[in-house]
């Protein structure tokens, strides 16, 4: 979160339009989104959730609809297929509204873009920042000699922050990608990319990563 008076300003504009509009909505892509809301602007935000009922929402997944619950919105939308795309089709039907998108400064304009072409009206603000750790993480290292089987990639900025860090994965290192954008993001800088997980289905990572290791079996 970008606790500065800017970013206060930002998200106190963000709630005061949801709150001035009734048929509009608060759409939130990722659980830093919603928790740099909370962070910024605490009391207004507990206003609101006071007739939390009134207001339609939609979370990019089940991660991120908890800690909208958490914070007291009752009715959560989730969409089948947990990205932009998957909210853009879960609104297809709905009458062009106003939309309030608090995001991060890695945050993709597809869900903007997409809801601008069908008449929508967007709100969004920068929030936080997503940035690569300046220290060396300790599994450089073994990424770079093959002392990991498998590495997990669920976002594009994840794909970044591998490649500053290691150049040169090992190739026996196998890479799994949660979603086709971050698939799309590691083939772009030149990764091999083993397999692509839906990210519908994460409780399934496990036994789809042991597969993996064991050749399929």
């Amino acid at each position: 979160t970008i606790d500065d008076q800017e970013s206060r300003a930002r998200a106190n504009h963000l709630l005061t339009t949801l709150s001035q509009h009734p048929n509009s909505w608060l759409i939130v892509t990722s659980a830093a989104a919603i928790k740099a809301l909370k962070d910024l602007v605490p009391d207004l935000l507990g206003k609101i959730t006071k007739d939390a009922s009134a207001i339609q929402v939609v979370a990019v997944g089940a991660a991120t609809a908890q800690v909208l619950q958490d914070c007291g919105f009752t009715r959560v939308a989730v969409p089948e297929r947990h990205h932009a795309e998957g909210i853009l089709a879960l609104l297809e039907s709905t009458p062009p509204s106003i939309a309030v998108i608090p995001a991060g400064n890695l945050t993709l304009p597809t869900l903007s873009l997409g809801l601008k072409t069908r008449g929508w009206q967007v709100f969004t603000e920068i929030l936080y920042h997503t940035a690569p750790v300046a220290k060396t993480p300790v599994s450089v290292a073994a990424l770079r000699d093959g002392g990991i089987d498998v590495v997990v990639l669920r976002s594009p900025s994840a794909v970044d922050a591998l490649v500053d860090h290691v150049p040169h994965i090992h190739p026996h290192v196998l890479i799994l990608c949660v979603g086709g954008t971050t698939a799309t993001a590691a083939e772009k800088h030149g990764l091999l990319v083993s397999a692509v997980a839906d990210p519908a289905y994460l409780a399934d990572l496990p036994v789809q990563i042991s597969r993996m290791i064991n050749g399929g079996k």
